[in-house]
């Protein structure tokens, strides 16, 4: 099952549940737009028991806004204790994601223009570490009783390995963190062996991919891979790509995917 389609028959049964309604579209509260909107309290239910982020955009003339957020979103964003979300725009959001409210204000007015669903990759330092890390995230849009499109529900969740193979165009299995730091379990710090270009080329490496297709991936020459594999080689005492799996298996290297394969920012995958 696809993320898409797994995230609208979720939509589907939630607005089943959904009471909306708005009079005042522009009354200022907390010096920012909000509407008058009632959300029924079987679907706050469900958000405040999720473990994934969920949350409520309104629309205003020509912004869209926050209305609502559960605990689990605000923790993805690392916003401090008691921040008020509701009436905030984007660029207002004290996180990295504010440098790119473009892109999610273009995302909310898509919907808003074609009334469909929409499924962005957003990739940013998340959570209380800050560690990049991809997120899917599907909008709805939201419709009042006059079946009027008036905001957006979104839901966010950490990319599946799957997701995240197609993402780099690799195979990949298990759980994974965007660091270059201490791997899972007490790793080794590849920071005191490896650089960030050689922790690159050992993750694509160790995921079958040729020092052609890593170059490619990397916008580096071939035999800049090779060279560098060398280097690796020499480092650890091995000889061979295999026996460079078996090391990132026993070191637990394997869980880090290097920042710099992921670039930040927000990016439409599928619809």
């Amino acid at each position: 099952m696809t993320v898409g389609n797994d995230l609208s028959k979720v939509y589907r049964r939630m607005m089943s549940f959904l009471l909306i309604h708005y009079r005042d579209a522009s009354r200022n509260k907390k010096g920012g737009d909000t509407m008058d909107v009632d959300i029924s309290p079987q679907l706050i239910y469900m958000f405040e028991n999720s473990k994934d982020p969920w949350g409520v955009k309104l629309f205003t003339h020509d912004k869209s806004f926050h209305y609502y957020s559960n605990q689990s979103n605000l923790d993805m964003l690392n916003l401090p204790v008691n921040f008020d979300i509701e009436g905030k725009t984007d660029i207002e959001i004290p996180h990295p994601t504010s440098e790119y409210a473009y892109h999610f204000q273009n995302h909310d007015f898509e919907i808003l223009k074609r009334q469909i669903n929409i499924t962005s990759i957003d990739i940013y330092p998340y959570g209380k570490e800050a560690t990049l890390q991809p997120y899917a995230c599907e909008k709805f849009p939201l419709y009042d009783c006059n079946k009027c499109c008036i905001g957006v529900v979104y839901h966010a969740r950490k990319f599946s390995p799957y997701n995240l193979g197609n993402l780099l165009n690799i195979n990949v299995s298990g759980t994974y963190t965007c660091r270059l730091g201490t791997g899972e379990g007490g790793a080794l710090d590849p920071d005191d062996m490896f650089t960030e270009r050689e922790m690159e080329i050992i993750f694509l490496t160790i995921h079958a991919l040729s020092a052609k297709e890593a170059a490619r991936v990397l916008n580096i020459s071939h035999r800049t891979v090779e060279n560098r594999l060398r280097i690796i080689y020499q480092k650890i005492g091995i000889n061979s790509s295999s026996q460079l799996a078996e090391f990132c298996r026993q070191t637990k290297l394997h869980y880090n995917i290097p920042p710099g394969l992921l670039k930040m920012g927000s990016y439409l995958h599928f619809q």
